[in-house]
């Protein structure tokens, strides 16, 4: 059973979309309506960090613009991008193999 709008909803403040969570049939049991599920948040942080060990393509968050962003920040020399060939990234201390 979804729960009705508040009043002014979509013209007194920015909100305009519903979470998508309201509309949950066990909503109204939990006893605190902003729980967080453990279990995929554990699969995420082990996917997102499995992914950039073993260096995935398209899945690590590991990009030229993160490369980019690290000579602005940090002082890394040795993770910076080279100028002569600018989309190869050395690898890093944590990247994995697939050998």
């Amino acid at each position: 059973m979804p729960l009705s709008l508040p009043e002014g909803y979509g013209s007194d403040h920015k909100r305009t979309k519903k979470n998508i969570f309201c509309d949950l049939p066990n909503r109204s049991m939990l006893l605190i309506q902003h729980n967080l599920d453990v279990m995929h948040i554990e699969k995420n942080i082990f996917d997102n960090i499995f992914n950039m060990v073993m260096d995935i393509k398209g899945k690590t968050k590991d990009n030229l613009n993160a490369r980019q962003d690290l000579k602005s920040i940090c002082n890394r020399p040795e993770l910076e991008l080279d100028e002569r060939r600018p989309n190869v990234m050395p690898k890093t201390a944590y990247t994995l193999s697939k050998e």
